[in-house]
């Protein structure tokens, strides 16, 4: 149980952090740091360390805090193509980096996902990246990905890394694969914050809907993230 000098310092600290979040002058990783050190205070001052769960509001779960935070696909779509650029290296090792890149540059369309790997589709023909790596066509990976010289520093890639991406992208010329349907609108939505001035117990009815149909947890949290940084005074309301 906290004390009332406790209970009023951490209220102030809550107040002081809200403030800082509506100021709007943060960077978006500060912002969503500064949203999650508002709910952990919230949570000390509900006096378990620990948010009960309440169906009348969402609750987003923190994150491990080995687990890198990423910009989210919203906010990386809105920044300049430089900005885009200097952020890339970064948002290619989260867990949708295939988003990422299909924000990067619009005209490709995704056309199988596995694991750690991806296939796209444009106007210029197929390509295949690994995580953490921009996607290449076919004479790519025929000719350069075994040149450490020719890949700018990163060293050459294993021979049957090689053999995998060829041979995926001759599976998909050869059957003239089209991109998949395109996420639902639902979901579209969601991404783009348009549920963020939604009542809370509404919210949280959208997050399972987007969740069932297909999005995955970590992008369901980080939508989760955004409604919260879009609606801080509900937080300290609920507290």
């Amino acid at each position: 149980m906290l004390s009332l000098k406790e209970r009023m310092g951490l209220t102030r600290q809550a107040s002081d952090l809200k403030s800082q979040i509506k100021g709007g002058q943060l960077p978006i990783g500060e912002r969503i740091q500064k949203t999650r050190e508002l709910a952990d205070t919230i949570k000390k001052i509900k006096g378990t360390g620990s948010v009960t769960k309440d169906e009348s509001e969402p609750v987003a779960e923190p994150e491990p805090d080995n687990q890198e935070s990423f910009i989210s696909v919203q906010d990386f779509s809105a920044l300049s193509r430089s900005d885009k650029i200097e952020q890339l290296g970064s948002v290619l090792n989260a867990p949708n980096w295939y988003e990422y890149e299909m924000a990067f540059d619009p005209e490709i369309k995704l056309v199988e996902k596995g694991k750690n790997y991806v296939v796209y589709k444009s106007r210029y023909g197929y390509s295949f990246g690994y995580k953490g790596h921009i996607a290449r066509g076919y004479d790519y990976w025929d000719k350069e990905a075994g040149s450490a010289k020719k890949n700018g520093g990163f060293g050459s890639w294993s021979q049957a890394d090689r053999t995998k991406a060829k041979k995926t992208i001759n599976k998909h010329v050869e059957a003239g694969t089209e991109p998949l349907e395109s996420e639902s609108e639902l979901i579209a939505k969601y991404k783009a914050g348009d549920f963020n001035t939604s009542a809370p117990a509404e919210f949280v009815e959208v997050m399972r809907d987007v969740h069932s149909e297909g999005l995955t947890l970590n992008e369901v949290k980080q939508g989760a993230l955004a409604w919260f940084e879009a609606n801080p005074d509900k937080m300290t309301t609920a507290a």
